[in-house]
């Protein structure tokens, strides 16, 4: 639901604002593994290669602890 709506295709055309939804979402729910997803995907896309190689770690280890 939230993240669905993090993550529209129109999101992904203002990259800033998709990285400070998901900041939030975050702050929120530390915990939800698909926000690192979404954040490292998005850093990825911002040619930011090492935030983005942190979040995804940070989303697989989450991702086998659940």
């Amino acid at each position: 639901m939230f993240l669905e709506q993090l993550l529209r295709i129109d999101l992904w055309d203002n990259i800033e604002m998709l990285l400070i939804n998901i900041v939030k979402a975050i702050s929120m729910n530390s915990g939800f593994a698909e926000s690192y997803l979404g954040r490292g995907l998005s850093y990825r896309n911002l040619d930011e290669y090492d935030n983005a190689v942190s979040d995804l770690k940070t989303y697989l280890s989450k991702n086998r602890s659940s």
